[in-house]
């Protein structure tokens, strides 16, 4: 019986994980239009939209852009957070591939 309820109580465990890390992923909106980005525009697009997140703003994150190829660079304090971040910057118009060079503090 014991080894029923660890089982039951580890698979509702990660579920709740999974689905609150799918729910801070996925609603990377705000009240605010986010700005479009396009050609040289880019950078600094991606740049506004984690300045105007409630969960990256704040926070200092490299950003380096080369053609539509962006690559991440920075800390952040959770994989929530982590996620948030990559999800703003493909999101972003004309972002075509993303490279994570982001650190999880633990």
């Amino acid at each position: 019986m014991k080894t029923i309820t660890v089982s039951i109580a580890r698979k509702l465990f990660l579920a709740t994980a999974c689905c609150g890390v799918a729910l801070v992923c996925g609603c990377a909106t705000l009240d605010q239009p986010l700005p479009e980005a396009v050609g040289n525009d880019l950078q600094s697009g991606i740049t506004q939209r984690l300045a105007m997140d409630p969960m990256t703003a704040g926070s200092v994150y490299g950003v380096e852009v080369s053609g539509g190829q962006v690559v991440i660079r920075g800390i952040v304090h959770s994989e929530a957070e982590r996620m948030r971040v990559l999800g703003l910057v493909r999101g972003t118009p004309g972002v075509t591939g993303v490279t994570d060079h982001l650190r999880v503090l633990r």
